[in-house]
């Protein structure tokens, strides 16, 4: 993981420590999930296209 990364990290990681309100931690997992999503869905189209091999290092 490259330093940018590694320091976004462990922000949301304090930043998660510290949060002591339950529905902040449950906005937060919400979020964190959609962002999840939308890049399977993002990978998954461009595996389709070709842009990218699929689980088994074949192109579509």
């Amino acid at each position: 993981m490259d330093t940018h990364r590694e320091f976004a990290l462990q922000k949301f990681r304090k930043d998660i420590e510290k949060c002591r309100d339950v529905e902040e931690l449950q906005q937060m997992s919400i979020k964190l999930m959609q962002l999840y999503l939308r890049q399977q869905d993002t990978i998954n189209k461009m595996v389709a296209e070709g842009f990218l091999p699929d689980a088994f290092g074949q192109r579509s």
